[in-house]
């Protein structure tokens, strides 16, 4: 229980740190201008038909937009590219909390960011829909014209709407997107304390660049079974199990094995390594 307090005053710390960058404005502005553009079919649909649109189904189509949730993941991961976040006072700081103390409370700082920020792109979806926000759990007929309707680019999916509530689809894309977050930051934090630089940066950016080249262009380099981005999109998820999509199960026992071989790597890397400070911006 003491180890659990010490890293959660670890995490606090590094939040307040966080705070203080200004990545940590820039980042959640460009999350917002993305949501806005990302949405524009949406909204010039509601106010030409004088019709409402739930939010909820707007996260959800947000998500399963290759291009959109690649650009939204790159600033998650610019945000969080200097992890394990050692700066001039983080030595002071595993000395006074203990390595596993401080590795703990790191891996909970990337968690609750990773959750603050999906939610704050929830918000986003809210604020772009002021004043035309349906609060039905349903699809309503903007997302069902704009999935049959090729004049418009804006993604929905019939295997989501023909599986899922609005609601189930949102919460299922919520804990996809926050899975593959810490996965990937995970990754960046393992290279990184390895080599000691900022490399570990590009191992995400390869799998979203990856993942676009194969949606965008059809370039198919990893399998859709092997894809952490293709995986926590849910247009890419057939819980019928009657094509070769992967299903939602396999989605979540990847999500889960990895994120816990990663945390238990993440927990183990600071033992014995030598802490070389930089400067965080």
């Amino acid at each position: 229980m003491d180890r659990f307090k010490t890293a959660l005053r670890v995490c606090r710390y590094s939040l307040r740190r966080l705070i203080t960058t200004p990545k940590a404005i820039a980042v959640p502005i460009a999350a917002f201008f993305i949501v806005f553009y990302a949405s524009q079919d949406v909204r010039s649909l509601c106010a030409e038909y004088n019709v409402l649109a739930s939010p909820f189904a707007l996260f959800t189509c947000i998500t399963i937009t290759a291009s959109m949730v690649s650009l939204l993941i790159v600033g998650l991961m610019l945000l969080m590219s200097d992890a394990p976040f050692i700066d001039d006072a983080q030595p002071n700081v595993i000395m006074r909390s203990g390595r596993l103390e401080w590795s703990l409370g790191q891996l909970l700082f990337m968690f609750a960011v990773s959750v603050a920020y999906w939610l704050f792109v929830a918000v986003c979806c809210f604020l772009v829909l002021l004043g035309r926000i349906d609060w039905r759990n349903e699809w309503g007929t903007v997302f069902s014209t704009l999935q049959y309707n090729p004049s418009y680019h804006f993604s929905s999916s019939t295997l989501v709407m023909a599986n899922y509530s609005v609601l189930k689809a949102f919460f299922t894309s919520m804990a996809l997107a926050v899975a593959l977050s810490v996965f990937l930051l995970e990754i960046i934090y393992i290279v990184n304390i390895h080599t000691n630089t900022m490399y570990g940066l590009f191992v995400p950016l390869a799998f979203v660049f990856l993942n676009w080249a194969y949606f965008m262009w059809g370039f198919n380099v990893i399998p859709l079974h092997a894809s952490p981005v293709s995986l926590a999109a849910l247009n890419w998820l057939d819980p019928t199990g009657i094509t070769l999509l992967p299903t939602p199960g396999y989605a979540a026992i990847f999500f889960t094995t990895g994120v816990t071989c990663l945390s238990i790597l993440c927990a183990v890397s600071i033992r014995g390594k030598n802490i070389c400070t930089r400067h965080t911006t």
